[in-house]
């Protein structure tokens, strides 16, 4: 007698694969096929830094929840394009870091289309992100570790260049030593 079959397409979503359900009209056997991926997204955009040009950049997307990086990549240059294929849906952490420079994080949402994120990191010291320790950054952390001016974010992180998770008169003899040469914030 034979088949004679109706296909109904169940398209991919975020949360699962598509397939197509094949029934036959006269007897009523079915089976799928034609499997398709789950949707998934694109990350991507220009990331900034300073110092070397030729220092590798790691960027990594880490899922909300899990411990080790969803998507890592790594890039050199000091602007430069980074992309992570096939992200799927979720709340992530992106993980910005390179030699010289404090790690920066970014919070990502992947939801229902590409993310365009441009990224950028400053140099340890470099409050202001302008690819150089100078007076300015002097003056701001002096004005946070006095009171005067409050630093937060990462502003605070890049002026906190000792390790002891404070700005005080310490940190900013230290980015006053390094914008004047008597002192390195970093080796080379």
């Amino acid at each position: 007698m034979g088949h004679d079959y109706n296909a109904v397409v169940t398209p991919p979503t975020t949360q699962e694969g598509g397939y197509t359900t094949y029934t036959c009209t006269l007897c009523g056997h079915s089976y799928k096929d034609d499997f398709t991926e789950i949707i998934t997204f694109t990350v991507a955009g220009n990331v900034t830094s300073f110092g070397s040009n030729t220092d590798e950049i790691t960027i990594e997307l880490v899922k909300a929840g899990e411990a080790e990086a969803s998507y890592t990549a790594v890039v050199t240059g000091n602007s430069t394009e980074y992309s992570f294929e096939g992200v799927k849906e979720g709340t992530y952490t992106l993980y910005v870091s390179k030699k010289n420079h404090v790690t920066r994080t970014y919070d990502v949402t992947v939801t229902d289309e590409n993310v365009e994120l441009d990224l950028k990191i400053h140099l340890i010291g470099d409050i202001t992100g302008e690819g150089i320790v100078n007076a300015i950054d002097v003056s701001y952390a002096n004005g946070h570790s006095k009171g005067v001016r409050g630093l937060s974010g990462y502003e605070l992180l890049c002026a906190e260049v000792t390790g002891d998770e404070y700005v005080n008169a310490i940190d900013v003899s230290y980015i006053n030593g390094h914008s004047k040469g008597v002192r390195t914030l970093w080796s080379e």
